[in-house]
């Protein structure tokens, strides 16, 4: 209903058009011989201001397997050492680790929104015993999923509180 010529943006218009134009320049001037038709899925995301990670699936599959385990064997670790019984933290890390599964096989593209905060929250739990270098971790650790969740958080904003004021 709103997707209309009164709601354009002539901005994105302009954005779009440059975009394809280039994109349409870029080909009609290199050689596109050594594309190759594939069926792999890539991950992309913007992680700094100007810049993009882009990762295979298969490495992202690997990273959500390594986070996983790592995560697995903290929790088993404290249990034995019965430093942690059934609290928060544990049943917490639990539902990461089988999101982090569940949504590396079903939806690839927005996996790593899940493994990665689970591989900072194990990599701080690992160097519980450095002190400043865990705090500075933590911060850090911080910092990043913030990174990775602002724009998500932005963008559900967008799309369900903007038109409910309007």
């Amino acid at each position: 209903m709103e997707d209309n010529y009164y709601n354009l943006n002539r901005a994105t218009a302009s954005h779009y058009l440059q975009t394809t134009l280039s994109l349409a320049e870029y080909f009609a001037n290199n050689k596109t011989d050594n594309l190759q038709n594939t069926s792999h899925e890539a991950i992309f995301f913007p992680f700094l201001p100007g810049h993009i990670v882009l990762m295979n699936n298969i490495v992202s599959n690997i990273l959500c397997a390594i986070a996983c385990i790592l995560a697995l064997t903290i929790i088993i670790l404290n249990i034995k050492k019965k430093q942690q019984r059934i609290v928060f933290f544990t049943i917490s890390i639990s539902f990461l680790i089988i999101t982090s599964i569940l949504c590396s096989i079903f939806l690839v593209t927005a996996s790593y929104l899940l493994y990665l905060p689970l591989l900072l929250i194990v990599i701080t739990s690992i160097i519980k015993k450095w002190y400043t270098v865990h705090l500075i971790a933590k911060m850090v650790s911080g910092v990043i999923i913030l990174m990775l969740w602002i724009p998500i958080i932005f963008s559900l904003l967008l799309i369900m509180v903007i038109p409910m004021i309007l």
